[in-house]
């Protein structure tokens, strides 16, 4: 039989095992209770942070980038990463993630996207991205990524529609390229014209 320091000892290396033990079923529980199966699920939970390269409003960019989240009830976070080419490609690809931590999504997308600019943006413009890009793969013959479908579920009842924002695809239209005037006899001209008074 032991002393009573070894007793007190026992008795509380039991009650901090039995302690981890129940956190670690809680744990568990939540873990459980916040996993959505079923892919259709995931646009019932809230929204979250979305991104989308930073040149998506030029005329129809070769390469963006476009993140849509929502937000699982324990933190986790449900994405979809999409590259599109707004010139003629459409969506080059595009991956659900169910299952990310928290600002594992910045860094997926910053490891993809390289050294373009990423910013933050409204969820309704990177659902108008994907659909303005899936018009120009339709138009241009283009297939679609089969992940395509699990990916756009994750949008739920957001419409591109909702988005005020105007997405130029395409090349520049011919004659579009330069809106800017050449004056008569040249820039050279027209600054010698400038400091000797003419016109």
């Amino acid at each position: 039989m032991g002393s009573k320091a070894d007793r007190r000892r026992q008795k509380r290396a039991e009650k901090k095992k039995a302690k981890d033990k129940d956190r670690r079923r809680t744990a568990r529980d939540e873990r459980r209770a916040s996993k959505v199966r079923n892919i259709e699920q995931l646009a019932d939970l809230p929204e979250g942070e979305c991104y989308a390269s930073s040149d998506w409003h030029e005329q129809g960019p070769e390469t963006v980038w476009a993140a849509f989240s929502r937000e699982h009830p324990n933190g986790m976070v449900a994405a979809a990463i999409f590259e599109l080419n707004l010139r003629d490609q459409g969506i080059q690809s595009a991956d659900l993630l169910p299952e990310l931590t928290p600002g594992q999504l910045e860094g997926e997308l910053g490891r993809r996207a390289g050294d373009m600019v990423i910013s933050a943006c409204e969820p309704e413009l990177v659902v108008k991205l994907v659909d303005e890009a899936r018009k120009l793969s339709a138009s241009n013959d283009r297939p679609l990524p089969k992940t395509l479908d699990d990916a756009v579920a994750l949008f739920g009842d957001i419409l591109p529609e909702d988005c005020d924002y105007e997405i130029l695809v395409g090349d520049t239209p011919t004659g579009a390229a330069t809106t800017e005037t050449k004056p008569k006899g040249g820039w050279m001209a027209w600054i010698q014209n400038r400091f000797t008074g003419g016109d």
